[in-house]
């Protein structure tokens, strides 16, 4: 069954926002949590974030290639909107909660810190993985591509300015920065509408367009495409994350 143009944007657009309810939270308030609540070293904070991109990395090429073999009847895209919601929401909670129970433990306190970062941003790659391959899914038209993506841009900085206009008041409402689970209240509020949105794009998108079946290609052909060029723009872009991790530890 269809549905029409204007529930489909804001279904598309709906997804984004759910993320940008999460992952800004986790952005802005983790290291702040750890520091102020937990009353983690910046050296832990940073060995914390550093391994995590490495984890990172490979759970974003191993999503990928889950979503590329994926043959719902819902699509290949959308059903991880459903499959994530729950667990991304869930493990929101869990990262600004979970280390608090056993905080009178320094090992036991990292540890579980580094595994609920490490949960929430898989989840978060299960829901946003398969957002950023949805488009071309969804319609065939150009023009109704831009205006889908500019209802994603606009719903994802309303939910990015959600978390940074309420967040604060919040937080400081359950407890303020020093409490233990101030910001698991905070990010609970912020989980349940990012479920309900979640949940709203999933019934209210199609992937409509089939993708063109493309012929397979051996690894070895693969690596010998690859130039300097390219393998440049991997360091460099290597580089650049490792920077911006170092910087996101170190701001508190």
């Amino acid at each position: 069954m269809g549905i029409s143009k204007m529930r489909q944007r804001l279904g598309y657009g709906a997804a984004d926002m759910a993320s940008n309810l999460i992952w800004p939270m986790i952005c802005t308030y983790l290291t702040v949590y750890y520091t102020d609540a937990l009353l983690l070293d910046t050296a832990a904070v940073s060995i914390i974030t550093l391994a995590s991109k490495f984890i990172d990395a490979i759970t974003d090429v191993l999503m990928g290639i889950i979503v590329d073999k994926t043959k719902f009847k819902s699509g290949k895209c959308r059903p991880y909107f459903l499959i994530g919601a729950i667990p991304l929401a869930l493990f929101a909670v869990l990262t600004f909660s979970l280390p608090s129970m056993v905080s009178n433990n320094k090992v036991l306190m990292i540890t579980m810190a580094f595994i609920t970062f490490n949960m929430v941003s898989t989840c978060y790659t299960v829901v946003n993985t398969p957002l950023s391959a949805i488009l071309p899914s969804l319609s065939s038209d150009p023009g109704e591509r831009n205006v889908l993506v500019t209802f994603r841009m606009v719903m994802a900085a309303i939910g990015s300015f959600c978390v940074t206009f309420f967040a604060l008041p919040l937080i400081n409402h359950f407890g303020g920065k020093t409490d233990l689970y101030s910001y698991a209240w905070a990010a609970g509020i912020f989980s349940i509408g990012a479920v309900i949105l979640l949940v709203f794009s999933y019934f209210n998108t199609r992937e409509v367009v089939k993708p063109i079946k493309e012929e397979k290609i051996k690894l070895k052909d693969g690596l010998k495409a690859i130039n300097g060029q390219y393998i440049l723009f991997v360091i460099t872009m290597f580089i650049y994350l490792l920077g911006f991790a170092i910087k996101q530890a170190g701001v508190f």
